[in-house]
């Protein structure tokens, strides 16, 4: 790109430590009240945010286990992501941030961001940091504390491991830089004004991936042909992986790994959804789709690793500073882990999980307020977990019941699959969940000594439903019986259900039906009628539920060869003759064709009814007519195929 080349230089002006960040950091060292001795962070590890719990949990990723809680007063707001830096973390919310100091894990008196938008939070070596894209503005909440105005709107932030904070602001096409420590803006870099496309890390230095152009500019080099269309919205990760940076591409429904230097991109199929930008980290790039919850990692030649199932709505995946990748679920209760060789695992916050824990005085609230009295006066504790917790299930209507904790409670939280799905007052609610995989369900108390942990999760299990329709009907046909065929198929999803038979049936185009029942997916060879084709044949599951009911799925149909040839018509001569006063005899001579009904009408009316064909000559002898009288006689018969034949009439007059 001209982007990154040394086009000009010049600083922008910092606005330093005005009000918002200064009265933070301030905060930050304030003493909280009687606290617990100094507490040491673990540098790996990332922090996440229990809703239901009201409360910051600090994952260590080392041991995989939750090793600090602090609990977060109602001044902070509503928390959107809790950042940690090298000696202090903070709360941030759209309205405010608030500080805690590792030493008393107790949350300080919020201070006003002074912004109307949703930050976009960076943890790294001096920081963390605070990226208002539509303000431009870039906040250090580490320090020096500092507030920089880019002068116009920028992009999504992206970092390199010496600690710079970089970003691009699209009007201009320049590319700033907030260095670990700086106080002042580099912007001696920059892209065309206008530019399309996305500022990311490749090899460790900053990097322009123009999409209209296809092409990758890292620092001031070259050019590099990504090699595949990116045209469109795309989404880049902030930084490459395993020598290849991972691009979605949602029109498509691929994952484009892009080689820096320019060799043969990877293409994943990861078919039509909603997709978060990918993120890459060791050996791993890990892709998340929203729709369906599912994490999914792969290896830089785009061969999957691992795929885990988690609550719709989680965030990420975000790169910690130590190396691995964090999801979090959308209440904060949980975060999986993704190691640099694509190994997944989730922690749980709150609960159990955070039982002893570092955490301030169990006396003390987050607010540094003792907790008031119950309706009795006494002092109110948290409430244990509710007991006895129940889930019956109807289709997609999930009715869970609890036994309530001794004491006073305001209020349940009920938890489905992590995720916060109602609050109730009562000691039963009525959820609804997808009928197609389990699902699990857990309940919290909550009265004003704070939220209790969780209970023990009740899987309710995936509704049974009606079986789909059999897969891929096939009639396999004999080339030495033309009317024989094989019916074929694959087994359906069953819905949960067992399966009792599949119900086999054949229709013939003379609307002839037959029905055959089996348990396997395939039937003897069936021999029909030649000129009875063609067959329509048609499949479908019954399955029984746990219950004992009978469950029908709609049938696959397919239908067999036509009928071949021209011999499936009844063909009949017809001769008649007078024979005395009131009777004349007819004969009818097969003409070769196929065997029918058939019946004969003289004057109108008719006066036999027989079989005929099968090379035979049948002789009809028709009396009680009347004398000197001419007579019309036809022949009439029905075909195996369901149509009619006549013969010519023939005329005979009696004697």
């Amino acid at each position: 790109m001209r982007a990154l080349a040394t086009l000009r230089s010049h600083t922008v002006t910092l606005l330093v430590t005005i009000g918002a960040v200064a009265s933070v950091v301030a905060a930050a060292v304030v003493a909280t009240g009687s606290g617990p001795p100094s507490v040491s962070f673990r540098e790996p590890g990332h922090w996440v945010y229990n809703r239901i719990e009201r409360a910051a949990f600090h994952v260590d990723a080392g041991t995989r286990r939750v090793d600090a809680r602090v609990d977060v007063p109602s001044s902070a707001g509503d928390p959107l992501a809790v950042l940690q830096g090298h000696r202090q973390g903070f709360v941030v919310a759209r309205e405010a941030v608030s500080p805690f100091a590792r030493a008393a894990l107790a949350v300080g008196a919020p201070a006003p961001t002074g912004h109307d938008e949703v930050p976009v939070g960076v943890e790294v070596v001096g920081g963390p940091y605070l990226a208002y894209p539509q303000a431009g503005t870039i906040v250090r909440l580490g320090e020096p504390p500092t507030s920089v105005e880019v002068g116009g709107p920028v992009g999504t932030p992206v970092h390199t491991a010496d600690g710079t904070v970089w970003v691009h602001r699209p009007d201009t096409g320049e590319v700033c830089a907030l260095r670990s420590g700086a106080v002042t803006l580099d912007c001696a870099a920059s892209t065309a004004p206008g530019a399309v496309g996305a500022l990311t890390v490749a090899g460790g230095r900053p990097a322009w991936l123009d999409t209209a152009a296809g092409t990758l500019t890292i620092d001031s080099g070259a050019p590099v042909a990504v090699g595949t269309d990116l045209t469109g919205p795309v989404l880049v990760g902030q930084a490459d992986g395993p020598g290849r940076l991972p691009v979605v591409v949602p029109g498509r429904g691929a994952l484009v790994l892009a080689d820096p230097r320019g060799s043969t991109p990877v293409v994943v199929d990861l078919g039509p959804g909603r997709y978060a930008a990918p993120a890459a980290v060791g050996s791993v790039v890990a892709v998340l789709d929203l729709d369906r919850g599912r994490l999914r990692t792969f290896d830089a030649t785009g061969a999957p690793l691992r795929t885990v199932d988690l609550a719709p709505g989680a965030t990420g995946p975000t790169r910690g500073e130590d190396g691995r990748l964090y999801v979090d679920d959308p209440q904060g209760t949980a975060t999986t882990v993704v190691e640099p060789d694509g190994s997944a695992t989730t922690v749980t916050t709150g609960g159990t999980a955070s039982a002893g824990v570092a955490r301030a005085v169990a006396e003390v609230s987050a607010g540094g307020t003792p907790a008031g009295p119950d309706p009795d006066g006494a002092t109110a504790v948290v409430p244990r977990a509710p007991t006895a917790v129940a889930v019956k299930r109807q289709g997609d209507v999930l009715t869970v019941s609890w036994r309530a904790p001794a004491g006073v409670v305001d209020h349940y939280t009920v938890v489905l699959d992590r995720a916060v799905a109602t609050t109730t007052t009562a000691t039963s609610a009525t959820l609804h969940s997808t009928v197609d995989r389990p699902v699990r369900v857990a309940v919290s108390a909550t009265n004003a000594a704070g939220t209790g942990p969780l209970s023990a999760a009740v899987t309710a299990s995936a509704a049974v439903v009606r079986p789909a329709a059999p897969v891929g009907l096939t009639l396999a046909t004999d080339a030495g019986r033309p009317a024989a065929f094989a019916p074929s198929w694959t087994a359906p999803d069953l819905g949960g259900g067992d399966l009792v038979r599949y119900e086999v049936s054949l229709i013939s185009a003379t609307g002839v039906r037959t029905t055959r029942t089996t348990t396997a997916t395939s039937l003897p060879p069936v021999t029909g009628e030649p000129c009875a084709a063609p067959y329509t044949v048609s499949v479908r599951a019954v399955t029984r539920t746990p219950g004992g009911r009978l469950l029908t799925g709609p049938p696959t149909t397919a239908t067999s060869a036509p009928r071949s040839g021209s011999g499936c018509a009844v063909r009949m001569a017809l001769a008649a003759k007078a024979d005395g006063d009131d009777t004349i005899t007819v004969t009818a001579t097969d003409g070769g064709g196929a065997t029918g009904p058939c019946a004969l009408s003289v004057g109108g009316e008719i006066r036999w009814s027989g079989t005929c064909g099968d090379r035979a000559r049948t002789r009809i002898a028709v009396g009680g007519l009347d004398s000197e009288t001419t007579y019309t006689v036809v022949l009439t018969a029905r075909n195996p195929d369901g149509t009619t034949t006549r013969t010519d009439p023939v005329s005979v007059t009696t004697d």
